[in-house]
């Protein structure tokens, strides 16, 4: 058996040879590619668009009007049993309509109230 195995390898050696190499170069070629190392020219993919604000209005790309994050206001609910509350920039605090809002002025008042971050808004 390993004779007939050892015969095919010796006939084939240059195959063999050849689709190892092409292996290497492709195993390598996409780790390189994978870290950046081919075509990076500083290109920083951390911006900060909100996607859900995008979606929700329609648009594409990137919105002209900086969402505030410094807005430390939080707003909840009336009726919602959940008892979560959101912050500003978040896409469910839009989606509550404005005669259902109840604001706090900082997160410590919400949790102070019984209220507990959203899962969808961190």
């Amino acid at each position: 058996m390993l004779t007939k195995i050892g015969e095919l390898v010796k006939r084939f050696q240059y195959d063999i040879y050849l689709g190892i190499c092409f292996a290497l170069v492709a195993i390598i070629s996409f780790n390189l590619g994978r870290t950046g190392l081919f075509g990076s020219h500083g290109i920083s993919y951390t911006q900060n668009a909100n996607i859900y604000q995008a979606i929700g209005s329609g648009t594409v790309g990137i919105s002209a009007t900086p969402i505030n994050r410094l807005d430390k206001r939080v707003v909840v609910s009336k009726s919602s049993t959940s008892m979560k509350y959101h912050f500003t920039w978040c896409a469910s605090a839009n989606k509550i309509k404005e005669e259902n809002k109840i604001w706090f002025n900082t997160e410590a008042e919400a949790i102070a109230a019984g209220y507990s971050l959203a899962a969808n808004c961190q």
